[in-house]
This record gives structure tokens, sequence and C-alpha cells, in this order.
């Protein structure tokens, strides 16, 4: 029946989003390795506040997302395909931004 989401999809996303979130650590860890002694933490903390952004973009994301979708705008001639990538790669830019301000980063 088409927009019933498979139960087996939904778990395969369940599962690597849990193994994602899992390999988070591992990632801080290793990231940690590549910094001075003093940055260490630093480099853990942005890992970690990382997970929390995705998951408020997640959230908040597709409302500003939902009208493009209904009606794609056209910008210099682009598909809206483009403009929506575009506008996700900011949005996920300037998160970057966000947490190097809020996280004092000295490298």
């Amino acid at each position: 029946m088409p927009g019933v989401p498979d139960t087996g999809d939904t778990a395969w996303m369940m599962t690597a989003t849990a193994l994602v979130l899992l390999m988070t650590p591992g990632l801080a860890l290793f990231y940690g390795g590549m910094v001075r002694s003093k940055s260490v933490l630093n480099m853990m903390m942005m890992s970690f506040a990382s997970i929390g952004l995705v998951g408020i973009l997640t959230i908040i994301a597709p409302t500003f997302m939902e009208p493009m979708l209904r009606k794609p705008p056209e910008l210099f001639g682009l598909p809206a395909g483009v403009i929506i990538l575009a506008i996700g790669g900011f949005m996920m830019f300037m998160g970057f931004i966000f947490i190097r301000r809020i996280i004092d980063i000295e490298v």
C-alpha cells in the first residue's frame, strides 16, 4: 500500500542511526588524537555538540523546507533541487559557525 512505511526499512534506519550515535565517541577520540593535548576536550565537545545540532536541525529544517517543496522556487534559472541543496549546505555551514562560536576554539 503506497504511503505506508515498510517496517523493515524503518527498523534498518533506526539501527543505522543507533550505530552512528555509537560511532561518535570513537570519532571524538580519533579527532582528539590529531590535535594538541590542550585541545582534546574542545575537539570532543565539538563532536558531541554536532550530535545535538544535527538533532535540532532534523526537526527544524523540514518545517522551513516544506513550502519550497510544495511550490519549487526557481532562482537564476536553477532547478529546485539545486536550490534546496544550496539552502541545506548553507544551514550546515551556519551550524558549524554557531558551534565554533559557542565552544571557544583554540587550535
